[in-house]
């Protein structure tokens, strides 16, 4: 009887720390909330309810270390449906400069079980990781701009000096030469170092306009919607479209191919994998085009 009221007293109390975390992290109290949760996993470490909480307050303190013992932790004790729900949480870590890689790892896996089990949360899963790939390349791109014209001052400060040393030397031996041969050396020292300092901007210049110029090959583009294909099929025609893009034609258009016009169902549509993978291939190449 002794050992079922302790019993008893030990899970109001679990309870009871459970609720006033939650009150806490609704305040945004996340150093306090981050103590009632810690006692309630020390009262029933295989919670892993309790490892979750935890891991929000430590998600917003930016303890990104914890945050992930936390979630592997409660990955062990529930498995496949918290398993997509980490995954759901663990895709921000990409923005906390964790790996793009590990973090695609997972999602590939928990993929299959939101399909089955958790379906309204695959968009999201997906967007998250899209929106973090995204700023990821974005800070990756101004790193190399900035790091291209930290470059061309430097390159152009070298010219100035080699101009500058030249010049010196010149002044040096100019009582030796004739006056006119000593302009003449003059002139040719400043437009040798003149036409250097454009040939470096002509350069630097063919990389801004080759970034503006960024163009996806016409053959990785859908005919209907003009992006880039994510799931392409083709046709009996040989005609390669985007799955939700020619579905919605047959459905709202009617049952014909829209380049071809013959007559095309959804079940003659064939996953197209060469295009796929041509796909996959430019864009490991030309991370932007994710982006377009």
């Amino acid at each position: 009887m002794t050992s079922r009221r302790t019993l008893f007293t030990a899970k109001l109390r679990e309870k009871q720390l459970k609720r006033q975390g939650d009150r806490l992290f609704k305040a945004h109290k996340f150093e306090d909330a981050l103590k009632s949760y810690s006692a309630a996993v020390n009262m029933n470490p295989t919670n892993y309810k309790h490892l979750m909480d935890r891991a929000k307050c430590y998600k917003n303190l930016n303890q990104w270390e914890l945050f992930v013992q936390d979630w592997r932790r409660a990955l062990n004790f529930k498995g496949n449906m918290l398993y997509v729900a980490g995954i759901l949480m663990g895709a921000e870590l990409v923005q906390a400069n964790n790996s793009i890689e590990e973090v695609a790892t997972y999602l590939k896996a928990a993929r299959i079980v939101t399909k089955r089990e958790v379906q309204r949360n695959s968009n999201g899963l997906f967007l998250k990781l899209e929106r973090a790939r995204k700023n990821r390349w974005l800070d990756l791109e101004s790193r190399e701009i900035n790091q291209e014209k930290e470059l061309v001052d430097y390159m152009n400060k070298l010219i100035k000096f080699d101009k500058k040393i030249r010049l010196g030397l010149l002044k040096k031996i100019k009582n030796n030469l004739p006056e006119d041969e000593v302009k003449a050396k003059r002139r040719e020292i400043q437009k040798t170092s003149t036409e250097k300092s454009k040939q470096l901007s002509k350069i630097f210049e063919k990389l801004k306009e080759r970034r503006k110029k960024r163009e996806i090959p016409d053959y990785l583009l859908c005919p209907i919607s003009f992006g880039i294909f994510k799931n392409p099929v083709i046709t009996p025609c040989g005609i390669t479209y985007e799955r939700k893009s020619i579905v919605k034609h047959l459905k709202q258009g009617g049952p014909f191919d829209p380049v071809t016009r013959t007559e095309l169902t959804e079940e003659q549509l064939i996953p197209n994998r060469a295009i796929m993978n041509a796909v996959d291939s430019f864009l490991a190449e030309n991370e932007w085009a994710r982006h377009e």
